[in-house]
């Protein structure tokens, strides 16, 4: 037995099932000693405490799509060295989105990671789905280039679309085995993935958006729809954040509600803003707010690529 009673049938499957702990209320752990909320100096990109979490570093910078290896650092008791090289593992691909994994030995946490580039713009989020009561997760977001802000363009007066794979990491999910067995071992990363659509007016400075078609590629659970509430200010370097909403419907009725379930933050880059890099850190669950989904959306904008929620201009 688990040293907690889930709150729904599911989450208790998962649980018989080498399910773990989800993080103790109220927030996802952040290590004190970590900088946050600082500015790059080169790029101005800033990543917020709330969506970077336990990750410390990535090689984002040298990191090429198909490198055999990423260098990772965060505070997760995942590695004996402060870095640990994280291995290629194709097993774990979401659609645009490649994987990496890491455990020291069997006994020890098991970090899934998912890695995404578009442009000069680049994203990781990784997690390791728990052991002893907690877990740990994180991500970066980075550009090698400057952004500039757009222009305009015919027929969307300055506002574009970016379209396409969402990819999350649950703070739940089966045991990977080979452990001590029982309570004591550790747990891997449920994956998810959805549809996302954001749009960023940059004549207002803004950004909203949504994730729908969710679910966990694991086990083709759905999941619910997650509303990108409207942005504070993107600022002079291209940098936003803000608050994200679950949709909750209901079965009988089927009316909707909207409940406050995290953050997200992200970063435009290239010229006219041609790409963008972001992350989110919410709750996916209704029946067990314990849980927490570390997302990422990297992709270049509909006018360049198109995309699966991308509208057609008149």
């Amino acid at each position: 037995m688990k040293p907690f009673t889930l709150l729904i049938a599911a989450a208790l499957m998962l649980t018989a099932c080498g399910g773990n702990p989800f993080l103790p209320e109220p927030e996802v752990p952040v290590d004190p000693e970590v900088p946050v909320d600082t500015p790059d100096p080169t790029t101005g990109v800033v990543v917020p405490k709330s969506v970077k979490a336990n990750m410390q570093s990535a090689s984002l910078s040298t990191w090429k799509p198909g490198d055999a290896t990423i260098n990772v650092q965060m505070t997760a008791q995942d590695a004996a060295a402060l870095a640990a090289t994280y291995q290629r593992n194709t097993a774990f691909d979401v659609e645009g989105y490649q994987a990496y994994t890491y455990q020291e030995t069997t006994s020890n946490r098991y970090v899934v990671a998912l890695v995404a580039q578009a442009g000069d713009a680049r994203a990781i989020v990784a997690v390791e789905a728990g052991q002893f009561a907690n877990y740990h997760g994180g991500g970066i977001f980075s550009r090698a280039d400057v952004f500039t802000v757009p222009t305009g363009n015919a027929g969307a007066q300055n506002k574009f679309n970016y379209s396409g794979t969402y990819a999350g990491l649950l703070n739940y999910g089966p045991t990977p085995g080979g452990g001590p067995g029982g309570d004591l071992d550790p747990a891997r990363s449920y994956r998810t993935s959805g549809r996302i659509l954001v749009t960023a007016d940059f004549n207002e400075m803004t950004v909203s958006g949504g994730i729908d078609q969710r679910q966990i590629v694991d086990t083709g659970e759905a999941l619910a729809t997650q509303m990108l509430y409207e942005s504070n200010l993107i600022d002079a370097s291209g940098n936003f954040n803000g608050k994200t909403q679950r949709l909750d419907v209901d079965p009988d009725t089927g009316e909707g509600t909207l409940t406050d379930s995290g953050d997200y933050a992200g970063t435009f880059s290239g010229t006219d803003a041609s790409e963008i890099a972001m992350l989110l850190v919410f709750r996916p669950l209704k029946e067990d707010s314990r849980a927490r989904e570390h997302g990422l959306f990297v992709s270049s904008n509909c006018t360049l690529v198109g995309g699966p929620a991308c509208p057609a201009v008149p």
